[in-house]
């Protein structure tokens, strides 16, 4: 499905402009951020917006997924077993 994201957000017309995301920090109002290989150092702060949760680590995945397609390496996609990888579309900045 990440696949198709790339396209469906207008990435390659944005890179052809030279667009890269650098200098542009993103707040993800979610469900926390899981420990993954994708955002390691790359997340500046934990929070999450579920009632009852404080300390931020994603316990129900979805903001992990969501931090993951703005800035994912592809760390956690890559190897056997997996047919692509799908880094962010910012993978190349330095937190999201």
């Amino acid at each position: 499905m990440l696949d198709f994201a790339s396209e469906a957000i207008g990435l390659s017309v944005a890179r052809s402009y030279g667009y890269t995301g650098a200098g542009v920090n993103v707040a993800v109002i979610d469900s926390g951020v899981a420990d993954l290989d994708d955002l390691k150092g790359r997340v500046a702060t934990l929070s999450s917006m579920i009632p009852g949760v404080t300390d931020g680590k994603d316990k129900h995945g979805h903001g992990a997924h969501v931090a993951g397609i703005i800035g994912g390496t592809g760390a956690s996609s890559s190897g056997p077993g997996f047919k692509q990888t799908l880094p962010g579309g910012a993978r190349g900045e330095p937190a999201v």
